[in-house]
């Protein structure tokens, strides 16, 4: 099986590290205006990234992580 292409790294490390705010926020209990502006500039990070991969990846080559049928 080929190697994932590095757009879906970078999905993949943006995935989790929102995973990490998300949990760190829950575990905190508080939610200030700072911490919800860094988690949403993550998600919209996230989503641009998901959105390059879903427009260009049978074009560019990036469908590695999903197989043809």
């Amino acid at each position: 099986m080929p190697s994932a292409h590095p757009v879906h790294a970078l999905r993949d490390k943006l995935e989790a590290e929102r995973l990490q705010r998300v949990v760190k926020l829950a575990a905190d209990g508080t939610l200030s205006a700072d911490a919800l502006r860094d988690l949403a500039t993550f998600h919209i990070a996230l989503t641009a990234v998901r959105e390059e991969i879903e427009t260009h990846e049978v074009k560019l080559g990036w469908a590695g992580s999903k197989g043809l049928d």
